[in-house]
């Protein structure tokens, strides 16, 4: 419910900053994906690891940011940050869905392309910046290889189960 309130306080001051003309900051902005806090930038993830969105904001006093990952099949979640750093990382083990429950990355990861959406506030500065990125989470092929081996054993037991029940 706090992630909710944050959320709803970024869009009021994009708001206030958006109708009084707002200035941009220096253009030290950036965003990526990468395989952890200063981990490698990368845009693919295997099954077993945890996308992290870095954000490296212009300096200032204070820096809010909210992003709104949608997965694969559409479902959203939030994710709030917020403090003094220049460099935020977050990722959905810190994140909530839309009906403010807490998730981790592990309940919620599907595989295929997820999108990521954000407005970044700089207060007192008065300077906002939206950004957007994706990333993919492909399974591996060793995993995807034994989980069809191991599908196709589990069909062929049941296949030869229902041949010698039926005789």
């Amino acid at each position: 419910m706090k992630k909710k309130l944050v959320f709803g306080m970024l869009i009021g001051l994009f708001s206030l900053f958006v109708l009084v003309g707002s200035s941009f900051a220096e253009d030290t902005f950036y965003v990526e994906m990468a395989d952890g806090i200063n981990g490698n930038v990368k845009n693919t993830f295997g099954w077993n690891e945890t996308p992290w969105l870095h954000l490296h904001l212009d300096p200032g006093d204070w820096n809010i940011s909210g992003t709104v990952w949608e997965s694969p099949s559409q479902k959203y979640y939030l994710t709030t940050s917020g403090g003094t750093s220049q460099d935020f990382w977050v990722s959905l083990d810190f994140g909530e869905d839309v009906n403010g429950d807490d998730i981790t990355w592990n309940s919620v990861w599907e595989s295929g392309l997820w999108n990521l959406k954000g407005i970044y506030l700089g207060v007192p500065q008065g300077y906002h910046e939206y950004y957007t990125t994706s990333f993919t989470v492909a399974p591996e092929p060793v995993s995807s290889a034994l989980f069809l081996i191991g599908g196709l054993s589990l069909a062929g037991v049941a296949y030869k189960r229902r041949k010698k029940s039926s005789v």
